[in-house]
């Protein structure tokens, strides 16, 4: 089982990285070009999205998961010093909604 929660988490990783550069793509299709700003974009997706899949997974996969729950916590609190370690501190706001949402209901059963 532990393997297959692994792999599936792998699997966000590598799909949630691939539908990224979705964000690169449009960045470049409106002018931008090959720069610091577009990998920026790109990572900024990257986190928010890949937050959304520790949340989903500890309230549908692995919920009640202390693990998992943990993770998914841990992440979001982390995630908030990318956007200033980058230079980019008003790119926190996007990540404070998720954050507040993973600490109130990761492992909730009220979730549908």
């Amino acid at each position: 089982m532990k393997e297959k929660s692994e792999r599936a988490i792998v699997n966000d990783l590598c799909a949630i990285l691939f539908f990224s550069l979705g964000g690169a793509a449009a960045y470049l299709y409106g002018g931008g070009d090959w720069n610091k700003a577009m990998l920026v974009v790109t990572l900024f997706n990257f986190l928010y999205f890949m937050g959304t899949a520790f949340f989903v997974k500890t309230i549908f996969r692995e919920r009640g998961n202390p693990k998992w729950e943990a993770t998914a916590r841990i992440y979001h609190v982390l995630i908030l010093f990318v956007p200033l370690a980058c230079g980019y501190p008003w790119m926190t706001l996007p990540f404070v909604v998720p954050l507040i949402r993973t600490f109130l209901l990761a492992g909730s059963k009220c979730v549908r």
